[in-house]
Formats: structure tokens, sequence, C-alpha cells
């Protein structure tokens, strides 16, 4: 059996775990959650939709998205799942015009303290999978949010820990030194404060993992495709468009660090049986970035197709629209849709005023020069571990294709750059050095 057809049945056998997981979430009666999500709201307004943990817009924690997620639940008529799941509808009748953010809070607090009735106004958020409610629901007729918040911190926290200490164990110091560094540099310790921000890291902690512990894996091209697939529809299925490429990066760098590890290490030699599946880092590269492209598109979509066939309502107008947004050339700015360039414009003029614009271009020169005398005397080592470079540069692909996305969400879009500061700390540790086994 080919790929092809391989991926076909992988596709099939996922719309049908992701829409049965979420039909029976939804069947888990409302009224099981609608004291724990009005007493989350009231926590969030509490704590502020937008708060500012270390006063800074970089490290900003969503509340407004977990609001919107405990709206959900509240929202659901679970005497209909199938609409429920595939509809996700938000109750939105009150309306602050003088706060309009605090509307999330207010409506999710009066929806979870009066439950739905025939006068109120819904939208939806049809056009994803809402995956994560797999997990939020059940937890929620259980706890408030404040409590799933630690259960959160302590669960990532382990897996972090575990996965830093298996990259030393298994891919060596130098890429777990790395790792432990950019995960500092990107502020880790308040991602799990942020229930929409941690998905991707759960997803691409465990997908590291995987490798780790089944380095065979790693030798199979074939699998590996399948792997990177199912990793793409997985982050599609839990992910609210936070910091998807680190499911596809992370991992990928995982897998080929282990693989040039075991090229280059007499303890290890490749089998006769896997070296027919060996590859380049450029192919591996290639071949998996494909495979989970497609799985998070060819997903996303299914999510439409289902979603309208099971309601009879057509969801891909809805999403359409909102994927041509995140994709286009303006951005709301201090309440004003405005072009993309005209945001540049402002933000250089801005960066003008303080610094003159010569010494910036000055600046960038020596930068390049720098970077360029850096590979020429390295190149020999870069010949070995140029991967990480083009690794690396996946999050800005990423921003220039999602740019609407991107910065209108910089405070957490942001981390995608774990992956950048990954590569190059790791790239830098290993080219200063001569050239020999990672």
């Amino acid at each position: 059996m080919n790929i092809i057809k391989k991926l076909s049945i992988i596709t099939i056998l996922l719309a049908t775990i992701f829409t049965g997981l979420i039909i029976a979430t939804f069947c888990i009666p409302t009224s099981a959650v609608q004291k724990n999500v009005e007493q989350s709201a009231m926590q969030i307004q509490h704590d502020g939709v937008w708060y500012k943990p270390l006063g800074c817009f970089l490290f900003q924690i969503d509340n407004l998205t977990d609001c919107q997620m405990l709206r959900i639940n509240a929202t659901a008529d679970s005497n209909r799942p199938v609409w429920a799941a595939m509809m996700a509808e938000q109750y939105d009748n009150t309306i602050d015009t003088i706060n309009s953010y605090n509307n999330v809070v207010v409506c999710t607090k009066h929806i979870a303290h009066t439950g739905r009735t025939n006068s109120d106004i819904y939208s939806n958020y049809a056009r994803y999978w809402h995956g994560y409610q797999v997990l939020l629901r059940p937890l929620l007729t259980l706890f408030s949010y404040h409590t799933i918040l630690v259960i959160n911190y302590v669960s990532l926290l382990f897996i972090i820990l575990s996965v830093m200490l298996a990259t030393y164990r298994i891919v060596g110091n130098v890429f777990a030194l790395t790792l432990t560094l950019s995960l500092a540099l990107t502020n880790i310790f308040i991602v799990p404060f942020a229930l929409q921000f941690s998905t991707c890291y759960y997803i691409f902690l465990l997908a590291m993992a995987l490798f780790i512990i089944k380095p065979e894996y790693t030798r199979r091209k074939d699998l590996c495709i399948y792997i990177f697939f199912i990793i793409g529809a997985i982050t599609s299925y839990m992910d609210f468009l936070t910091t998807p490429v680190l499911t596809l990066g992370m991992p990928l760098v995982t897998l080929i660090a282990i693989n040039e590890k075991k090229n280059h290490s007499k303890q290890l030699p490749p089998s006769t049986n896997t070296r027919r599946h060996q590859q380049t880092p450029i192919k591996t590269i290639i071949y998996n970035s494909m495979a989970w492209g497609a799985g998070y598109a060819i997903l996303w979509i299914l999510k439409w197709c289902i979603g309208s066939l099971l309601t009879k309502t057509n969801i891909f107008d809805s999403a359409m629209h909102n994927a041509k947004l995140r994709v286009g050339n303006t951005l709301i700015f201090n309440g004003k849709e405005i072009p993309l360039s005209d945001f540049i414009h402002l933000i250089l003029n801005k960066v003008y005023a303080i610094i003159n614009p010569w010494l910036i271009i000055l600046i960038f020169v020596a930068i390049i020069v720098l970077v360029a005398l850096y590979v020429y005397k390295h190149w020999e080592q870069t010949k070995q571990h140029y991967w990480l470079l083009i690794i690396a540069m996946m999050p800005v692909a990423w921003f220039i294709v999602m740019k609407n996305h991107s910065i209108q969400h910089i405070f957490f879009t942001w981390r995608d750059f774990l992956l950048t500061v990954w590569c190059l700390t790791a790239y830098l540790c290993l080219t200063i050095r001569k050239p020999k086994a990672i």
C-alpha cells in the first residue's frame, strides 16, 4: 500500500475520531459545568482579560480567549450535542459599549448563571474544531479556572522537564542546554497561565518525546511522514492558531538531530535495514513539512465539510472570510482597520524618532557582514549543520504568510520564534567548535 493510500486511511480515521470525540464531549450536560464556568468568569474578571504579570506587552496573558473557551461551554446546548460540537455557539446579548472586551466576561457570567433562553442572541466559532474542549469540558465539571490553571502548570512543567532530561540523554548536551536556554529566553514560565497558549507546547513536547523514546522511528521515511501528518492534524484540532509552527519545527529538529547523531556515532552505525530509509536533512525537512501542512490543512477543511453536513449550515463562507482576513494586508489598530503598510510606516516613524535611519541601516549591514564572515570561517561545520538555519526560518515564513494574524496577535505569536532561538543557539554551539559528532 503506497503512502497516499495510507494517508487517506489515516485521514478518514482521524476525521472520524475527531468528530466522535468532540460530539461525545458535548454530551456532557451543560448544567454540570455552569457553576464552575460562572466562577471561572469571575476569576478572569478579577485578574483582567489581558493582564500583564511582568508589566510587559509581549508577556501579556490572553484571558480573553480563555474566557471565550469557557463561554462556549456555558452556551452549549447539550440536548443537541452534534449542533453544539459543530457550531461552538457563544452567547452575545450583553453589550458594554465603553469596554467592549468586557463583553466576553459579562456574557460568560450571564449565560453560565441563567442558561439558554429563546430570546438569546448567539454567534458561533464553527470554523475551528475546538478539540481542546475534549479535556476542558470534563475538567469544568469538577474545577474552576484557577484550579485548572494549576493542573495545567504542573502538567506542562512535568512534561518540559522530562523532555529536557530525555533530550540530554538521547539527543545530546548541546541540544538539551540550548533548548533549556531557548525556553527561558521566550519566557516559558508564563505560558501555562493561559490555556490557549499551552496547547501547541503540549503537542510539540509530546511529539519530541515520541522520537526520543522511539529513536528507530527517525530512520523510517514513510513512518515519519505519517507521524508529521498526524501532528499537523492534531494541531488543527486542538489549537486556536497560537504557535502552530512549533509543532512542526521542534519535533523536526529532534528527528534530524537524532539521525545526525547516529550517522556520526561509531557506537550506533545504521543497520542494513534502516540505511535504505536514510535521507538528507533537506529532504527530511521538505517531506515532513509537506506532510505536516497536509495534515493541518486537510483536517481543518474537513471540519468545515463535516460541520456543514451535520448541521445543514454553511460554515464555509465564514471560514473562508476569516482565512482571507488572516493572510490579508490589513489589521485593526486603535479600533480602526488600516493597511498593514500604514502600520509598518507608523512603527518605523516611531523608531526613526529615537534612532537615526542611517544608523539602523549601518547596524543591519554590519550584522549581515558578521554573519557572512562567521559562516565563511566555519564553513565545514556549517555544511554539517546547515539544516538548523533552514528550520530557523520557518517562523519567518509563517509570519509572512499569516501576516495579519501574526502581527495582530503579536503578544503571543512571537513565541513561534522559540524555534528560531533554539536552532540558532544550537547552530552556534555546534559550529564554533571543530567538526565532530553531535
